[in-house]
């Protein structure tokens, strides 16, 4: 009976360990993924110039204010929170595939331009997604009646289509 439990807890025991390990190993892979495509340094870059742009606008808020700011936009804890996503969606495996991918001259590309190209890629689908919605409301307007916030939407769609950014934000 006792080695009956005894064989069970360590059972149990090396199955925790195990589960731990793989997790530790799927986060240390999904983290070179991250710095290996440069996501992390491209979305601090943008909260870089958010920052300059905000302190412009605000010269009142003291340097000290604005140093916390910088000190948290350089935190090792965005990488970290993308790795865990990475993790989160993707196997080891798989990472590692994504890994050999990222080394290769056409892997490093498409990380490098998917930054820009995704968003365009989405306004491109939401601009189609407005024309179809055109349809309806030249069909049955009675139901599907004009969105005054239409022009706004559709010249921001295009500017994102043209720069691969919203206005008010640099690449």
């Amino acid at each position: 009976m006792l080695n009956n439990v005894l064989m069970r807890y360590f059972s149990v025991a090396f199955l925790l360990v195990s589960v731990h390990a793989f997790a530790e190993g799927n986060q240390s892979m999904a983290l070179r993924v991250v710095r290996t495509t440069g996501m992390a340094d491209a979305a601090r870059g943008q909260m870089r110039n958010l920052m300059r742009d905000a302190q412009q606008k605000n010269p009142d808020i003291s340097r000290s204010t604005w140093d916390k700011v910088a000190r948290q936009i350089e935190s090792p804890k965005l990488d970290q929170e993308m790795a865990h996503l990475w993790a989160q969606t993707y196997t080891i495996s798989e990472l590692r595939q994504i890994q050999t991918f990222i080394s290769t001259p056409a892997g490093r590309k498409f990380f490098k331009n998917n930054q820009t190209l995704m968003p365009r890629l989405a306004a491109c689908a939401a601009l189609e997604s407005l024309h179809a919605f055109d349809i309806l409301q030249k069909e049955r307007p009675d139901r599907f009646p004009p969105d005054p916030k239409k022009d706004a939407q559709v010249k921001q769609l295009f500017e994102v289509l043209q720069r691969g950014t919203v206005a008010g934000v640099r690449k």
